[in-house]
């Protein structure tokens, strides 16, 4: 857990590129970070409670035996017991990426990656449930995307600064 380091936003990147990262390499699967994507493409403007994740290729299981290792269990979140991750809960919520754009293979640094939505799916996400549920709070999300520049595309918040980007 040494390499665990920076904000929190940092350090839970780091966790799930470096569990994606092996779990690729295995071909077991991969993992994709869902609503925690407007804390990074906010900038850290909004902070979630929670990170929502995806587990495809049928890793599911073995991706839960190492979160109840590490985790207590919450009614439907684990809660890191490790203290450099121990800030939010994690939710698996399923295990087929259904959005329309593809998720951003994202380089947390030279050796782990993880696959995180697109701006644009983050924002239509969070402007549906503004609309549908008249939920202020998802507005804020999505105008705080939209105006740190998740909505420029799938390359420009990441793809050249990775973790060190002034985006995150």
């Amino acid at each position: 857990m040494s390499e665990l380091k920076g904000s929190e936003t940092d350090r839970f990147l780091k966790f799930f590129a470096i569990l994606n990262t092996l779990l690729e390499e295995k071909k077991l699967g991969r993992i994709l970070v869902g609503g925690f994507a407007a804390e990074i493409y906010s900038g850290r403007g909004y902070r979630t409670g929670d990170v929502d994740i995806i587990i495809e290729g049928g890793a599911g299981d073995l991706v839960k035996q190492v979160l109840k290792e590490i985790s207590d269990r919450g009614l439907r979140i684990y809660l890191p017991k490790i203290r450099e991750i121990s800030e939010k809960g994690i939710d698996i919520v399923g295990d087929v990426y259904t959005k329309r754009k593809p998720p951003i293979r994202m380089q947390v640094d030279s050796s782990y990656y993880v696959y995180i939505l697109p701006p644009e799916e983050v924002i239509i996400t969070y402007l549906e449930a503004w609309k549908f549920w008249n939920s202020t709070e998802d507005r804020i999300k999505a105008v705080l995307v939209y105006l740190n520049g998740g909505s420029k595309g799938a390359e420009d918040p990441f793809r050249q600064g990775g973790m060190d980007s002034p985006h995150i």
